[in-house]
């Protein structure tokens, strides 16, 4: 195995550990978490999260600036993206009626409000709850 494909999977096996730990201290057992290699599409993104449509499987990606974050700021990080898939089934269901209900710009800011206001729920229980959870090599 080449040194770069080592440390990558190092890296990757790191925050799996961590990742996982957290979501079972916030009772999410039963959702399988997955860190891969590639950073996040948008590369504005410090992290992101997928959740496979009818599966509770999560993949997470990070960003190779993430491990320069301080250590508060991966834990809030890593907590903001576990509470996505908490939100998901609620979220899908609103995407999937308005869909039904409307069509071409209305249906883009209709979609587009709910995911400002979504990711700031996520935000604010990720702000409620992180500091309530170690923070990562602890």
């Amino acid at each position: 195995m080449d040194l770069l494909v080592h440390l990558c999977c190092a890296r990757c096996s790191r925050w799996t550990r961590y990742a996982r730990d957290t979501a079972n201290l916030m009772q999410m057992r039963d959702f399988i978490v997955e860190v891969e290699h590639d950073p996040p599409s948008d590369e504005r993104a410090l992290a992101t999260v997928e959740v496979a449509e009818g599966r509770r499987l999560m993949r997470m990606r990070f960003h190779a600036l993430f491990d320069e974050l301080t250590l508060e700021e991966q834990r809030y990080a890593v907590v903001h993206e576990l509470v996505h898939p908490l939100l998901h089934p609620l979220t899908e269901t609103v995407r999937s009626a308005a869909a039904d209900e409307f069509g071409g710009a209305a249906l883009r800011m209709f979609l587009g409000v709910v995911s400002r206001d979504v990711e700031r729920t996520v935000d604010t229980l990720a702000n409620v709850i992180a500091p309530s959870l170690p923070l990562p090599g602890s």
